[in-house]
Formats: structure tokens, sequence, C-alpha cells
């Protein structure tokens, strides 16, 4: 298992208290999906810390590091976020 899979494994157990690794291993989950859900709903936790001195800067900021923290690009966290 990659790096990479390891921090979203653990990143998703360490914020929401969810252990993800046997879904993972056995491959009833795949690793890009729980990253996925893993940047959709870090982005809502944060954007929700933020909300009282919501500003566009702040929101761009959450984005910005989400992007660089899991490896995608900018645009593909604001599909991620934005699609319903």
């Amino acid at each position: 298992m990659r790096k990479e899979d390891r921090n979203v494994i653990r990143d998703i157990l360490d914020e929401f208290s969810i252990d993800i690794t046997y879904f993972v291993f056995i491959g009833l989950l795949h690793i890009d999906d729980a990253k996925n859900w893993l940047i959709k709903k870090l982005y809502e936790k944060r954007r929700m810390l933020y909300q009282r001195g919501e500003s566009d800067e702040n929101i761009e900021y959450i984005k910005e590091d989400l992007s660089v923290s899991y490896g995608v690009s900018f645009s593909k966290v604001e599909k991620l976020v934005y699609q319903r």
C-alpha cells in the first residue's frame, strides 16, 4: 500500500473515527473514493470553523490546502465540494 493511501486511511480514522483499512484491503472500497469523500468532508468541517468570519480568502485557502495535502488539482477539489 502506498504512503499516500495510508495517509488517507489515517486521516479518516483521526478526523472521523472510521477505520476503513479492512474495506480497502479486501477491495470493497477504492482508496480514490475514500480520498474524495475525505476531501469533501474536511472542506465542510473546516468551512464551518471559518463560517463566522467567512470571506472568499478563507474558502480559497481551505481548497488550496486540501489540494496540496491530497495531491489533487484545485479544480478537482472545487468539483468535489460543489457537486451535489
